[in-house]
Parts: structure tokens; C-alpha cells; sequence
């Protein structure tokens, strides 16, 4: 075929267009078939012979839009009977002979099945309600039964028989809002509701030619018309509500055989009525309420399946889709069209030729409304959603684009958001992405698309579409959503040997896109897919304590990890979930040896005891043990206290008390006591400062707070606690520097004891941080070789400092002084430097 076939059908014109042409040939002859509504992923399986044998079993096979196959599994149950695509997902449903119903991803992976009938089923349809998908039954015996909603069976109604014989056809209509089953045995038409609420009610088939019976029937998308064949060769379209014929044409003379299949063009279908496709082996037969008629030719074997905007044909080596052409594709073709005006005049300006501006020219005259300027834009931005070829698309875009800047009345967002769209569309399009058009897109939604790309594996092109439509804005967390998403699937797909790399490179994709997620969830899915060393893995990647340490508990019963984790955490409550699910899960014995392993956790478990059950004290059998952990109990209780400064006090001595009776070293007895001295000097003073707070304080920051205030009484506090001595010096350094205090500073360093000295580079960078260069300066005749250059680098005087490194015949150092003088944004030092020192 063309490309692009255009055929006119009485008042329309029918239009079918390449959706993917396919590398490889698919076969459907002799197969169920099912094709996905607003996707174009399809599926078949061979029809079996009355005589199953294990060498016979067909395929079930998943193809992508562009014929490659997705999925393929044999079929091991009962006999294939039916086969359809969920409404709103790209899931797989396959009724059987033996009265179930089996539900597949597009990996072919089982996700439920359930009983529908308790009979042997002989044929299945769907239909569609305003928000579910039924299905309708029809048993071995001739009974009919209706599931409302197809995944609940166990609201199955169970109809009975219709007529006493098996119908020849049927189908399931629509009429008043109401779904009926409709079946047709010899020349009448049978009717029941299929909620079970009306009689049957006969109708006669009136039609123009004597026939027997009818072969087929087919109703529409909507249910409000049907498509049928008799066995006399005449095709018919009826009305659903009155089941009166609305046309009928006789192909007996010029075609013998029956179609293989029909479907309904419904579009227009208000004023024009609907469009009838009768499929036959190598060609297609539209009919209109007119009768009217087309012919498509086909180049091999093809289904046809009903969207709302279209019917999609899927053959074996391509995939169309048949429409009727839009009003502003019709404007854009037509050349008195607005449309078409201004793709010309665009064109004929771009090649210079000056009857282009004078067909602008009437487009912007106010006195010709019926073509004008924003009727044409409009057209061309529309005409392009509705092309599948890229060329034409930038053609009517680049059309609507020049007319918008002839004009303000415009709206230029709207523009925007279509060629944002488009791009979305491209890409969809693109192997082995959704053939869907314009309306599909719009139907689907955003979401409803991302969720199709997300069952498929394709997140990159689920972030595409996120970053084109802006999608982050509406829906803030969506790229978290993804992103988790994404890494669950990884998580399932991987092998053993891939659980550092997967874990590596979730960790660097998040880091990379700076989007927080739940590594719970992922770890979580891990330990569910029976990968528990990489649940461990991802876990430690989790920020957030509680969480981490639920889940170890759950991953791994013996609670190490988790305990772990807890002590890491400093959380009370969470070590005593730890230790409580450890002395649950674990012997006594085992349980004491994890209280030695980690004292720290035995220590809030003493804690514990005191409290709740001092009984279970005697778990910690050794008293110099027991006295350690109440010491580290005691500890935690002054942590806790935080400004009751009696409380830490007390805290503080009951360590001490128990350290000593537990004879350990001198070391945690002086830092305790320097503690508790701390916190008596810190409340001493805050009752001189009201107006500052000391207490819980390290004793640095008391240092820094106190310096300004009395520096003999820091210097009394300092060398109590004996504070480092050179950290001290530096402290008050900084402190006189930063006052301009130059002359007590000189002072402060000559009085100073040689241990607790600062070397002359530190002493030019104090005093060059706070602002003044000159007085910094001074010190520089105190240094001397290495020192020297720390003290040029410290005043930013690179190409000195170089020129010492030079003098010394250190190379290294020189390329430092460079290096340091680029990152410091000092251009011409670096410059000087290289001039200098590069050869």
C-alpha cells in the first residue's frame, strides 16, 4: 500500500495510515488473536485441533506494536477459547474450554486465574460499561452467563439458555444505557438484558434477500450498532436500539466466500452513521449507511479490532490504522482552506516568491472571516496531531508556527503544549514504544501512558515523556515514583553475581537524578524475589533508622544486623526492639553472648531491667559486667537529662560509682569527673551570664563564648580541664586578631610556653583572615623555607610563594602554588606562575 491511502466514502473520506511496518513476518492464520486498545501490543495463539496432544500445544505469544515479539510460553492448559487485553492495562486475559480465566503480564507471567464457569465454555465476548469491561459466556449446552466486571467472579449471573439451540451468531449490544445480549438462530433475533432484569423478546430479520441464517454479527465499540453477515452474501449494518437494518449490500455476485471478521468505524457516526469493515482474506470492504463502498487491498493475512477513533489492522508484516480524515486535515488539503492557504504562503515566502505574501495577505484581511489567519493556525497545529509521519508533522507546524507570529490573538501556549505533545507522540512511536494516535493519547492521559512504558520496561521513555509534558509539576512524585519503580525491576531481573553492580548503580542513579526514594521498598522487593543478600546490601543505603531496622528484622530473624543498626541509631527504643526480638527468637545462652558482643546495647538493657523487670537483671551473671552496663545506663541517663543539669550531675556520679566498683582503668573515671567538673563550672556561670547559656555545652564552646567576656576565667577553666594548650592559644589568637587586638596579641605569643606555640604561617593566617594584610605582613621575616611558602599561600601571594618553592628546588611545591591560584580564581597569579616556571 501507500503510505498514506485516502479513499472517499460518500460525505467522508477514509484514511489509512502506516502505524510499523515489521521485520519479520508474524503469522495469525489459524489463530486467536487479541490486540490492546490505545497500544498496539497484540497477541496470538494457534487455534487447537478437536484432538489435544502434548506435541500439538500451541504458543501463546506477545508482540510489540513493530511485530517484535515481547514474550512467548507453551500452553499448557485447557483449550485457548478466547482472548482479550484488559480495558485500561496491558494485561492478557485467556478464557479456556474448561471454564477459567487466566491473567498475564506482558512477560507472560501468571498473575491470577479463577473459575468463570462452571460449565465447558464454547465461545466468549467482552463488553464494555462506563468504567469496567464485562464478559458474557456462552456454555457447551447453550447457556448464557454474564460477569459485569470481569476480574469478579463471583458476581457472575448466570442467564440460561436464550433459545432452545445453540445461536448461530451473537453478539452484545447496547440500547437506553442498557447492555443486551443479542442472538440470532435462523431469521430472528433473540434479546435479553444482561443484568437478567428483561424477558426475551424476538425480533424478525428484515431483510431484502431470503436467507437461512446469519453467519455473523459484530456490535460496535459503543454497542449502539452491530455489522452482520447472512448466508446469501448480504452484508448489513443495523441500529442497536430498534434492530431495524440501516443499509445491506449484496456481495454474493462478486464475492463467495464470508469475511473473516467485521468491525465499526464509528466516527461522524451522529450525522453520517457508521462505517462497516468487513474483512476478508486479502482485502477490506467499507460500507456506509448509504451504500456506499471502499476497497483496501491487503498485502497478507490481518485482523481487524475497533478503537474509538479508528480500526486498527494489524497483518503479518505491518500494522495500520484506518480513520476517517479530520475536518482540519480536510482544511490543510483543500485549496480554498485556510489551512492550506497558509502552508503555501509560508512555503512560497520561504522560497522567495512574492505571491506567498499575497495569500498572508487575505488570511490578515478582517474583511474575510471565512479564511482567516488563526482559522489556518489552528488547522495546521491540528492537522499535525493527526499525522503519523514526522516530515508532514514539521510541515504543518512550521506553517501554524510563521502564522503565529503574524498575530497576537493566538494563544502561543497552546502551541507549545502541541509540539511538546508531538515529541511525546514521536517517541511513543518509536520501536517498540505505543502506536497510538492522537485521541488514544488523550483518552490514556500522561499517567495512564507512563503506566503502559512502566509494564514494558521502558523507563527511559517513561522519563522522556515525564521531561516533555512537565509532568513533575503536576504530579511531584512522579520522578520518585520512577525512579523506585525502575529499581525494583532490576532488583527482580538480576542474577547472584550482579548484587554489588545493581546496588552500585541504583545508588549512583539516585545520586545522579538527587531524588530521594525508599531504598526500603527496594530492599523489600529484593528479599520478597528470594535475594536476601542484596535486601541486606540495600538497606544500608537507607537514610532513615526505623525503617532499616524493621526491615533487617525482617530479612534476618537473628536481629545482629538490626541490632547494629539500632546502637548506630542512638535510639533507646529501637535497641530495646532489638534486644526484645533477639531474647524472643534466641536462646538464653545465645542471647547473653550478644549482650557481651555489644555493650553498649547490654547497657540499655540494664537500663531496661532497672525499670520494668529488675529480675531479669540475673541474665547479666557477671558483676563486674552488671556494673559496666549500669556505668554506660547511667551515662545514657545524663545524655538524655540534656539541660537538667542536677539530673546529669547524678547520672554522672552513678557511673563513677559503678566504674569503680567494676575496678576499670583511670581513663573513663577522668573523663567523667571532667565531665561532671564541666557541668558544675558551666552552672556556675550562667548564674553570672543570665542572659547566655552554658550547660551542655562541649567545653570549646564554652572556651569560645567565655574568651570575650573574662579571659582570666577562661584561662582558670582551660587549665582545669586541662584543654589542649595550642588549640587554646589559637582560640584567643583569633579572638584578639578578629578585634584588631594586635599589641595583646604580640604579648599573648611572647608569653607563651614553647609547647603551646603557634608557628609564625598560622599566626600570618590568623590575622589575615580577619582583614588585615599589612599587620599580617609583619610576620614574615619569622619564616623560613616551607614555612615561608605556607605563609605567602596564606596571604594569597602566590607568585611569591612560588618564588620560595623555586628557591628551595622544590618542582612540587611550585605546581601547588599554581593549582592553588586557579582555584582561588587568581587568573594572572597562575598565569605569572606558568610564564615563569613552566619551562
Amino acid at each position: 500500500m501507500n503510505e498514506d491511502d485516502w479513499k472517499p466514502l460518500g460525505q467522508r473520506e477514509i484514511r489509512r495510515q502506516r502505524l510499523k511496518s515489521f521485520a519479520r513476518k508474524t503469522d495469525l492464520r489459524g489463530c486467536h488473536t487479541a490486540i490492546c486498545s490505545c497500544s498496539g501490543v497484540f497477541a496470538t495463539s494457534e487455534i487447537e485441533p478437536d484432538t489435544i496432544t502434548l506435541a500439538n500445544r500451541p504458543k501463546v505469544r506477545l508482540f510489540n506494536p513493530d511485530g517484535s515479539l515481547l514474550s512467548e510460553e507453551l500452553w499448557k492448559s485447557g483449550r485457548i477459547v478466547f482472548m482479550f487485553f484488559a480495558l485500561d492495562l496491558e494485561l492478557l486475559n485467556i478464557v479456556t474450554e474448561d471454564g477459567k480465566l487466566y491473567q498475564y503480564d506482558l512477560l507472560l507471567k501468571l498473575l491470577t486465574s479463577f473459575s468463570v464457569s462452571s460449565e465447558e465454555i464454547l465461545e466468549a465476548q467482552t463488553f464494555r460499561t462506563d468504567s469496567t469491561l464485562g464478559l458474557v459466556i456462552l456454555t457447551m449446552s447453550g447457556n448464557f452467563s454474564v460477569l459485569p466486571n470481569y476480574e469478579n467472579s463471583l458476581k457472575r449471573l448466570d442467564i440460561g439458555p436464550i433459545t432452545q439451540n445453540v445461536p448461530d451468531c451473537w453478539t452484545v449490544i447496547t440500547s437506553k444505557k442498557r447492555s443486551y445480549i443479542l442472538s440470532a438462530v435462523k431469521t430472528n433475533f433473540y434479546t435479553v438484558a444482561t443484568d437478567g432484569s428483561s424477558r426475551i423478546e424476538v425480533h424478525p430479520i428484515s431483510v431484502s434477500k431470503p436467507f437461512n441464517n446469519l453467519l455473523q454479527i459484530t456490535s460496535s465499540l459503543c454497542g449502539s450498532f452491530c455489522a452482520g453477515t447472512t448466508d446469501s452474501g448480504i452484508q448489513l449494518i443495523l441500529n442497536s436500539k430498534t434492530l431495524e437494518i440501516i443499509t445491506e449490500l449484496n456481495t454474493a455476485a462478486k464475492i463467495k466466500s464470508v469475511p473473516l471478521a467485521a468491525a465499526l468505524l464509528t466516527q461522524g457516526s451522529e450525522n453520517l452513521g457508521p462505517v462497516a469493515a468487513l474483512l476478508w482474506t486479502e482485502f477490506l470492504v467499507l460500507l456506509d449507511c448509504d451504500k456506499n463502498w471502499a476497497i483496501y487491498d491487503l498485502e497478507s493475512f490481518a485482523t481487524i479490532f475497533e478503537e474509538k477513533d479508528g480500526i486498527r489492522i494489524v497483518g503479518s508484516r505491518f500494522q495500520d490504522f484506518l480513520t476517517a480524515v479530520s475536518e482540519s486535515t480536510k482544511q490543510v488539503t483543500l485549496p480554498t482552506g485556510a489551512g492550506a492557504m497558509l502552508v503555501d504562503g509560508y512555503e512560497m515566502i520561504a522560497a522567495n516568491n512574492e505571491r506567498g505574501e499575497e495569500i498572508i495577505a487575505v488570511l490578515r484581511d478582517e474583511n474575510s472571516p471565512e479564511c482567516s489567519l488563526v482559522d489556518g493556525i489552528e488547522q495546521c497545529m491540528t492537522a499535525a496531531t493527526y499525522e503519523y509521519d514526522p516530515a508532514m508533522q514539521k510541515k504543518y507546524l512550521k506553517a501554524a508556527s510563521f502564522g503565529l507570529v503574524l498575530t497576537e490573538d493566538f494563544d502561543p501556549n497552546v502551541f507549545a503544549n502541541t509540539n511538546r505533545i508531538m515529541r511525546v507522540l514521536n517517541q511513543l512511536r518509536a520501536a517498540p514504544g505505543l502506536a497510538i494516535s492522537i485521541d488514544q493519547f488523550r483518552e490514556l492521559g500522561p499517567m495512564g501512558i507512563v503506566g503502559r512504558l512502566q509494564s514494558r520496561g521502558l523507563y527511559q521513555l517513561c522519563w522522556t515523556v515525564m521531561d516533555y509534558l512537565h509532568l513533575e509539576r503536576k504530579f511531584p512524585n512522579i520522578k520518585k515514583d520512577l525512579l523506585t519503580n525502575w529499581a525494583r525491576t532490576l532488583v527482580r531481573d538480576c542474577a547472584e553475581h550482579e548484587y554489588e553492580k545493581v546496588t552500585r548503580k541504583i545508588s549512583m542513579k539516585v545520586d545522579q537524578l538527587k531524588c530521594s526514594v525508599s531504598f526500603i521498598d527496594i530492599a523489600r522487593e529484593a528479599s520478597r524475589s528470594g535475594k536476601k543478600e542484596l535486601g541486606l546490601n540495600l538497606v544500608e543505603l537507607e537514610p532513615r533508622f526505623r525503617p532499616r531496622v524493621e526491615l533487617l528484622l525482617e530479612i534476618s530473624p537473628k536481629g545482629d544486623r538490626a541490632l547494629e543498626c539500632a546502637l548506630e541509631s542512638r535510639d533507646p527504643d529501637l535497641i530495646y526492639l532489638c534486644l526484645l526480638h533477639i531474647h524472643a527468637k534466641r536462646p538464653k545462652e545465645e542471647y547473653s553472648q550478644v549482650l557481651k558482643k555489644y555493650p553498649a546495647a547490654a547497657a540499655q538493657y540494664a537500663i531496661y531491667c532497672k525499670e520494668h523487670n529488675k529480675r531479669m537483671l540475673g541474665e547479666l551473671q557477671d558483676p563486674t559486667e552488671h556494673s559496666v552496663y549500669l556505668a554506660m545506663g547511667h551515662l545514657s541517663s545524663a545524655k538524655e537529662a540534656k539541660a537538667d543539669v542536677e539530673r546529669k550531675i547524678a547520672s554522672l556520679e552513678g557511673a563513677e560509682r559503678s566504674l569503680r566498683m567494676a575496678a576499670v582503668d583511670d581513663n573513663a573515671l577522668v573523663n567523667i569527673s571532667s565531665q561532671k567538673q564541666l557541668l558544675m563550672a558551666q552552672k556556675e556561670l550562667e548564674k553570672v551570664y543570665q542572659h547566655l547559656n552554658f550547660i551542655g555545652k562541649p567545653l570549646k564552646t564554652t572556651l569560645e563564648i567565655l574568651i570575650p567576656l573574662d579571659q582570666a576565667a577562661a584561662d582558670k577553666l582551660a587549665r582545669e580541664l586541662k584543654f589542649n594548650e595550642k588549640f587554646y592559644t589559637r582560640m584567643k589568637a583569633v579572638f584578639l586578631a578578629g578585634n584588631a587586638k594586635y599589641e595583646e596579641l604580640d604579648k599573648m605569643l611572647a608569653k607563651t610556653k614553647r609547647n603551646a606555640s603557634l608557628p609564625p604561617d598560622q599566626i600570618i593566617k590568623i590575622i589575615n583572615d580577619s582583614g588585615n594584610k599589612p599587620e599580617a605582613e609583619k610576620w614574615l621575616p619569622k619564616c623560613q623555607g616551607r614555612t615561608k611558602v605556607k605563609a605567602h599561600i596564606n596571604l594569597k601571594s602566590f607568585v611569591q610563594a612560588a618564588t620560595v618553592a623555586h628557591q628551595l628546588g622544590d618542582f612540587d611545591l611550585i605546581a601547588k602554588c599554581h593549582k592553588l591560584a586557579q582555584q582561588a580564581g587568581d587568573a594572572a597569579q597562575a598565569n605569572e606562575i606558568t610564564a615563569r616556571y613552566a619551562s
